[in-house]
């Protein structure tokens, strides 16, 4: 996409809710993602956060409940976000998830990623990939390298 059309877009979805970045529809800016996840006012009106790991400036710190009332939340795209107190949920509308960096050994027990499409959660601290219970039909991407403390992942064979 051509960078201005790109960052066209980005002004149109601030200006919906310049005050209150978690009734915007898409987070792009640190600072925004920061207010949204460490005070817990994201809503059910974010479908996608990208955070570049090369963007400078504010560390992005969330609580256990972040991502709790964001559940149309489709593309999840963060590195290095700080969690406070674990992580309760992660939203089952996901369909791409890119995490580098997750620093938990565990995903929520609630998350079931029927949905996802993607997942690519590099330097992860993960220990036991399992996730829901049904098969992830949907899932075409895998990529979870540098993750030293993988133990065990689900059968993919026949996929």
């Amino acid at each position: 996409m051509h960078d201005s059309l790109q960052e066209m877009g980005r002004q149109i979805v601030l200006r919906e809710f310049p005050d209150e970045p978690g009734w915007c529809s898409r987070l792009w800016f640190r600072e925004d993602a920061n207010h949204v996840l460490s005070k817990n006012t994201g809503t059910e009106a974010i479908e996608g956060i990208v955070l570049h790991p090369s963007d400078p400036g504010v560390q992005v710190h969330a609580n256990a409940k972040s991502f709790s009332k964001m559940v149309k939340l489709r593309y999840l795209k963060i590195s290095n976000v700080r969690l406070y107190n674990g992580l309760e949920d992660l939203p089952n509308s996901l369909r791409i998830l890119k995490w580098t960096g997750y620093p938990l050994t565990y995903f929520p027990s609630h998350f079931n990623p029927e949905k996802l499409l993607e997942l690519k959660m590099c330097h992860s601290c993960i220990k036991h990939f399992r996730m829901g219970t049904k098969p992830l039909h949907n899932l075409k991407t895998i990529k979870l390298s540098h993750s030293l403390n993988l133990v065990s992942t689900p059968n993919f064979k026949g996929r």
